[in-house]
């Protein structure tokens, strides 16, 4: 069975800079979707040295820690894959390997 929802901001890649992105957008207090596998994030599998106040630290936890920021501000966040994103008058739907259905409301919400 499909689900659909509808958000104000879907976000595609949950790296850094996807969690970055839904880390604001949800102290904003809009409806947030952050997509993606952070397995697949090149920082998931990395070893930092070099990140200011922490010493030694596994990507993989620095993931963990914004993905638990972007929870308590209130972004959803789903691990999966994106098949689709279409274009449909005023919104984007994105459907997702599950056969999910999420939609961005606006298009300038909609974050790469």
């Amino acid at each position: 069975m499909l689900k659909t929802t509808n958000y104000d901001v879907v976000i595609l890649g949950s790296g850094p800079a996807g969690l970055q992105a839904a880390i604001h957008a949800a102290r904003k207090k809009v409806a947030v979707l952050l997509l993606g596998k952070e397995t697949k994030s090149s920082l998931f599998h990395a070893h930092v040295e070099n990140f200011c106040c922490l010493f030694n630290v596994k990507g993989e936890d620095l993931l963990n820690v914004g993905r638990q920021q972007a929870k308590n501000f209130g972004a959803e966040l789903l691990e999966e894959d994106v098949l689709q994103v279409l274009p449909d008058e005023t919104v984007y739907k994105i459907v997702t390997e599950s056969g999910q259905v999420n939609i961005s409301q606006l298009l300038t919400n909609f974050l790469i």
